[in-house]
């Protein structure tokens, strides 16, 4: 276990023991949720080399409108759960959220 600190823009950095642990690497997407006030946890869902050069290949140069991104993380969820990579009670919560 280790101490990360939010920084001012919402950045949080994973000490170096949990990385490592966990086998996280740059690029990795994290799954975080919500388990109560002041409780959450997360999910490491790796990234693979034809995702990466997926990103290389189609960069966009300017900002991306909000709504794009909501879109992008409602696509993502879905995706996760429907592959399963989420257990049955986390895929129920998520249901019950509306996710």
């Amino acid at each position: 276990m280790g101490l990360g600190r939010v920084q001012t823009r919402g950045q949080v950095t994973i000490p170096v023991e949990v990385r490592e642990a966990l086998g996280i690497r740059p690029g990795d997407v994290l799954l975080f949720e919500v388990q109560g006030p002041d409780e959450g946890r997360f999910r490491v869902i790796r990234t693979s080399r034809s995702l990466d050069a997926f990103f290389d290949k189609y960069q966009v140069d300017g900002p991306v409108p909000a709504n794009l991104w909501d879109a992008v993380a409602e696509d993502v969820s879905r995706d996760v759960m429907e592959r399963g990579l989420l257990g049955t009670a986390e895929r129920e919560a998520a249901a019950a959220r509306g996710h």
